[in-house]
């Protein structure tokens, strides 16, 4: 069995759409977790809240009496949690890098959000056009911006940079033959070493931990610390985001299906899970999960973790109570 160790997930809170550097809009998601019988899903799109202004789902939302700007959108039993995931700033004296603190809950409209995303995005912009630059001057790949932009409806992220260059290797997310796969996933993986080390380049606005943890809750949202595995200093970045005032922890992912991941098993993974959930009891954090769906792009489905009925009920009443509280002036 997976690494979640529940016997039926009730909501995933933690999915992307082509608003950030997913595949799938919004709509598309909607329909997938409906025939998968979620109870609730989130779209934690990075740093983006696009999915949300998406025509479609705007008309949805006129379709249902709904306000865009409520804390989740509820469709004939099935719930659309507002979220975002938020990319912070490293602190390499402490071993914390990459660190993503996802906002459930959030009021989408709140301007001090949308103020502080238009310079989280123009920031990332200007990133990856120099991660382009570099990739193709100093590593010789054949690839240029606008190649990359093209493949972008939202945010432009690493992943679209990698597809872009694996596509003209021919090893394409979508017909790479079988015998090929392996050397499709061996460059994928020495593509993001690229970009992770030697063609890394910093951001020229980013939030710190803290401040991103503070917006969120300034915005009527909950914090929640994701995929905590991913980093060398898990332990010490949970107990430190819990002293910040981050709200949870994202004990349940789908690490066993993560291309980052590729030693984890899902007969090695219980361990990892057990982890963290010692950790959040510790630390009075609760508990939340998510796939971190992707896509094409990502061997992961919807729902390939996340959180039961009880754990989904613990997140909603959390994200209700924060709202409670809210004023968005």
């Amino acid at each position: 069995m997976p690494i979640r160790e529940i016997e039926k997930i009730a909501a995933d809170f933690h999915v992307h759409t082509v608003a950030s550097d997913g595949t799938n809009t919004i709509m598309e998601v909607l329909s997938m977790a409906r025939a998968m019988k979620l109870s609730a899903f989130s779209i934690t799109d990075h740093d983006s809240i696009g999915a949300f202004t998406n025509p479609d789902f705007l008309k949805l939302l006129e379709e249902h009496n709904l306000e865009l700007s409520a804390p989740h959108y509820d469709f004939n039993g099935l719930k659309i949690v507002t979220g975002i995931e938020f990319s912070t700033a490293d602190i390499p004296q402490k071993g914390f890098k990459d660190v993503h603190i996802v906002g459930l809950g959030l009021d989408v409209t709140n301007p001090e959000l949308a103020s502080t995303l238009t310079k989280l995005a123009d920031a990332r912009l200007s990133q990856k056009v120099e991660s382009v630059k570099i990739m193709s001057e100093k590593f010789g790949f054949d690839i240029t911006f606008e190649e990359v932009a093209a493949r972008s409806s939202g945010n432009i992220g690493k992943p679209h940079i990698v597809e872009t260059i694996l596509e003209k290797a021919g090893y394409s997310a979508t017909s790479t033959p079988a015998d090929e796969m392996e050397k499709r996933l061996t460059m994928k993986d020495e593509l993001y070493r690229l970009l992770d080390g030697p063609a890394k380049i910093e951001k020229g606005f980013i939030l710190e931990i803290k401040e991103t943890i503070d917006l969120i809750h300034r915005c009527g949202g909950i914090a929640i610390l994701a995929h905590p595995g991913l980093h060398n200093a898990d332990e010490a970045i949970v107990r430190e985001c819990a002293q910040m005032g981050v709200d949870g922890v994202e004990v349940y992912y789908a690490y066993d299906f993560s291309p980052f991941f590729p030693d984890v098993r899902p007969e090695t993974s219980g361990p990892l899970i057990s982890r963290y959930l010692q950790l959040a009891n510790e630390t009075g954090l609760m508990i939340s999960g998510g796939s971190d769906y992707h896509g094409s792009i990502k061997a992961i489905d919807i729902a390939e973790a996340g959180v039961d009925e009880k754990g989904m009920s613990i997140i909603m009443s959390a994200i209700d109570a924060a709202r409670s509280g809210y004023n968005p002036s």
